[in-house]
């Protein structure tokens, strides 16, 4: 079962520039030696996040979501802070010279660096139908809070078809 967020109270709020592979090989790792460390129970620890999620109604809207995504990967990319998650994967060197361009001011530069599959790593992306089993396929165990993102306004039909997706992602 994962909530939604703003159904708790306390836990790990998660980056968004976070991927699968660093929740499993180190951020979990490090909050559970935590945990036991301070006598606590790791599994009491919510975990929460869900890093970048491009969705809409329609895939256009999804499109849309994402080239908006691979700006904000270039920003966050751009920052050594977070040169560590991009190691992770081989990116380093993408890391140094996004935060050349941004040392430059050539921001309009960043989001083309960004290739489709750097940003497959760091954006869960689908249609409302589409996203939900994606979400568990990434993202399913390792978060116990998720966070996602609501449009600002919706029609009716819409509005309906959101009210399911977010019943089904509670009972992730």
């Amino acid at each position: 079962m994962c909530r939604l967020a703003g159904e708790v109270a306390y836990g790990l709020m998660l980056h968004s520039l976070t991927c699968p592979r660093s929740l499993r090989e180190v951020i979990l790792p490090g909050v559970r030696a935590g945990a036991r460390r301070a006598g606590r129970d790791p599994a009491t620890v919510e975990i929460i996040g869900g890093g970048f999620i491009a969705t809409g109604p329609r895939a256009e809207d999804v499109k849309r979501a994402r080239e908006a995504y691979r700006q904000r990967v270039a920003f966050y990319a751009s920052t050594r802070t977070y040169s560590a998650v991009l190691q992770l994967h081989g990116l380093g060197e993408l890391g140094a010279r996004l935060h050349q361009l941004s040392v430059q001011g050539r921001w309009d530069e960043m989001p083309r660096q960004v290739g489709d599959e750097v940003l497959d790593e760091f954006v869960t992306a689908g249609t409302w139908d589409e996203i939900v089993p994606r979400i568990k396929a990434r993202l399913g165990g390792l978060v116990t809070t998720l966070t996602f993102p609501l449009p600002e306004s919706l029609g009716p039909a819409e509005e309906k078809q959101l009210a399911r997706v977010i019943t089904d992602l509670k009972e992730l």
